[in-house]
């Protein structure tokens, strides 16, 4: 086993802990490991994709987008008012990712001229799906719904990864993601279908076939969101959004995909 490999399953391993002791300790320490993680993203984002300057004055400004409405409605303001807000902004920005991911195109440097501006808005960009995700907190089975979405998210990756290698042939973007192929979205797509209704029947004891559907959906949705990522590095000449994370890269880089899931996602739910 390689030792990078190694470096992966331990970093890996860290963060289900830290993870699986904030969901025991309660919500409150649950929203401030958001919290803290979507600083973090913040920071990545403003730092490393539009090349900003970590703490000058448009860095605190940046973070500033974030840091003040997260703490305001999620620690003494509670209504669910605000939380459809966030949640319906967070719908439109990802249909403006999806438009960005289908029609820029990728030798374009559009993105690269506008860089200082994109940079003060940085934090806006982390603060609305990470809004959309925290709205969960609003319901008696936070903790049930979040496991799951993090299952059906990251059964997707898995999935992709796992049929990818095996029995992938044909390429499903090569100019924006090299080594994803069509074989493993659809792989992943039935991993997080089937995944994700075996724990939803587990927890609320439903069995109903269209949540095979959704959930299988819900891994597709979540693909696109790591696609949206993968154009933004290659525009923004990054590998990775960070080296937090030994052997995975940053937050955002983990994040990326859950992220943009989490508004179709939490709308979904409420609707079940």
């Amino acid at each position: 086993m390689s030792q990078n490999t190694v470096l992966r399953i331990v970093s890996a391993l860290a963060l289900i802990t830290i993870v699986t002791l904030c969901f025991m300790a309660g919500p409150t320490q649950s929203l401030a490991l958001i919290f803290l993680m979507g600083i973090i993203i913040s920071d990545e984002i403003f730092c490393n994709f539009f090349k900003g300057v970590r703490f000058s004055k448009p860095y605190f400004l940046s973070l500033s987008l974030f840091i003040i409405p997260f703490s305001l409605f999620n620690f003494y303001i509670q209504k669910e008012t605000f939380h459809n807000f966030f949640i319906n902004s967070s719908l439109v920005l990802n249909v403006f990712l999806l438009f960005y991911l289908v029609f820029s195109d990728i030798k374009s440097d559009f993105l690269n001229k506008k860089k200082n501006t994109m940079a003060y808005f940085s934090g806006l960009f982390v603060l609305f799906p990470m809004m959309s995700l925290t709205s969960i907190f609003q319901t008696p089975s936070w903790n049930l719904f979040l496991i799951i979405l993090l299952i059906v998210n990251y059964s997707m990756d898995t999935g992709a990864w796992f049929v990818g290698k095996n029995f992938g042939k044909n390429k499903l973007w090569p100019s924006v993601s090299p080594k994803k192929t069509l074989e493993g979205f659809l792989g992943g797509a039935l991993f997080s279908g089937v995944f994700g209704f075996i724990f939803w029947y587990y927890f609320f004891d439903r069995l109903e076939v269209k949540l095979f559907f959704l959930f299988a959906v819900f891994g597709i949705i979540s693909q696109l969101g790591d696609l949206v990522q993968s154009k933004l590095k290659r525009h923004c000449s990054i590998k990775d959004s960070s080296s937090l994370i030994p052997g995975h890269g940053g937050f955002y880089d983990r994040l990326d995909s859950l992220l943009f899931l989490a508004p179709f996602f939490v709308i979904s739910i409420y609707s079940l």
